[in-house]
């Protein structure tokens, strides 16, 4: 009987163990199966443009510093912003931007509007404790290419919760939730060229956003419509920086 107890006892001391264990340095672990059941999108990441093949019917422009192909009847608008199709509507809308700049207008318009974090529950310590955490590279209007939009979609997946407890996990889900509705928005893609790396997104519109190797806060964007979408990858399948 005593050599019963004792096994039971070793076996229940190695049991707290494990649990101790898990608690220490797991404590995110029950929460990792309710997310992974409560968020469809949370472990979806963002993969590759397929690129397709550019006709060679296809006429070359250069608009803005970004060089791509289109159909031959698309023709460069007044501003040499743009190209319309041959119905009139802007087919390809080229804009260059500056995060900075944009944080501050939006600022100017409406206070701390600018802020990654604006609408969020949580404050900017909170969000950076959080990051840290995970270890990713938290969004800097210097660095246009850390923009929050693309961490909704590609920086952590249900098993970045593991290690997390308190604000930590609040504010996981809290992104998880953002990062259900941004792929529920639309679908997304990357896409790399010489000098260069790309988002591709496809709504009810399609848009590249292109941050260019070392730009810093700089960055262009297209908006691509009025055009099928065969022809519209195409034509961004096309895209090099002049």
């Amino acid at each position: 009987m005593k050599k019963t107890l004792t096994i039971c006892g070793a076996v229940l001391g190695g049991l707290l163990i494990a649990v101790l264990v898990i608690f220490i340095f797991f404590p995110g672990l029950p929460e990792y199966f309710k997310v992974k059941k409560d968020y469809k999108y949370i472990d979806r990441t963002i993969g590759s443009f397929d690129k397709a093949d550019v006709p060679v019917s296809f006429s070359a422009h250069t608009i803005r510093g970004v060089k791509l192909s289109a159909p031959m009847d698309f023709t460069e608008n007044d501003r040499g912003s743009a190209l319309k199709n041959s119905s009139g509507d802007t087919a390809v809308f080229i804009i260059e931007l500056d995060s900075v700049q944009s944080a501050q207008y939006a600022d100017a318009a409406y206070e701390d509007a600018g802020d990654s974090w604006f609408g969020h529950k949580y404050s900017e310590s909170d969000y950076r404790s959080f990051f840290d955490k995970i270890d990713a590279e938290y969004p800097d209007p210097e660095e246009a290419k850390t923009d929050i939009l693309w961490f909704f979609r590609d920086g952590f997946t249900a098993k970045d919760c593991i290690r997390l407890r308190g604000r930590d996990m609040d504010i996981f889900k809290e992104l998880a939730e953002d990062k259900e509705k941004a792929w529920e928005t639309e679908d997304t893609w990357k896409m790399s060229g010489e000098g260069f790396e790309a988002y591709v997104c496809q709504s009810s519109v399609w848009t590249v956003t292109i941050y260019p190797d070392g730009g810093g806060s700089k960055y262009i964007s297209i908006m691509l419509n009025h055009a099928d979408d065969d022809t519209i990858r195409q034509i961004i399948s096309s895209i090099e920086l002049e």
